[in-house]
């Protein structure tokens, strides 16, 4: 019984893998494993950054691996900031994701990072390949992720 209640469910998941990617929106594209948005036209502050991926159909990203991140920052300028969907705005060193609110799963912070030097500085953002504390009320551009995903 077992079994086959296995075999059902994996038949399910890649329906259901299917379907996702037939539901991307548009605006979106494949980098490594997800799919995420770019925007580089736009420079928001955190909250309305995290607005603006939700009208598309997304949220403010949150990276899975170094893999991950290595495929999304080659796509960034380097002299740019990007907002991520990762901040610890709750709880001072409790990073979590936007779109889940579970705890964030991979950090490549930059060598003297995380540090917060005022009381706003909760949102992360990549520049140069690296991840940092940002000041949430700064407008930068930010990546967006299709998935609910950490």
């Amino acid at each position: 019984m077992q079994s086959k209640l296995d075999t059902q469910l994996t038949e399910i998941k890649k329906t259901l893998s299917t379907l996702d990617r037939n539901c991307i929106p548009p605006v979106f594209e494949r980098i490594g494993e997800r799919y995420f948005y770019i925007q580089e036209d736009v420079k928001l502050n955190w909250t309305d950054a995290a607005d603006a991926c939700r009208r598309i159909g997304g949220h403010l990203a949150s990276v899975q691996s170094r893999e991950e991140f290595d495929a999304i920052a080659a796509k960034l300028e380097d002299s740019e900031k990007y907002f991520l969907g990762i901040n610890d705005r709750e709880v001072m060193g409790k990073f979590v994701s936007e779109a889940s609110g579970r705890r964030a799963a991979f950090f490549k912070w930059y060598p003297s990072e995380p540090r917060s030097t005022n009381d706003r500085e909760h949102c992360l953002a990549i520049k140069e390949r690296f991840m940092f504390l940002n000041n949430c009320t700064y407008k930068k551009k930010f990546i967006c992720q299709a998935d609910d995903k950490i």
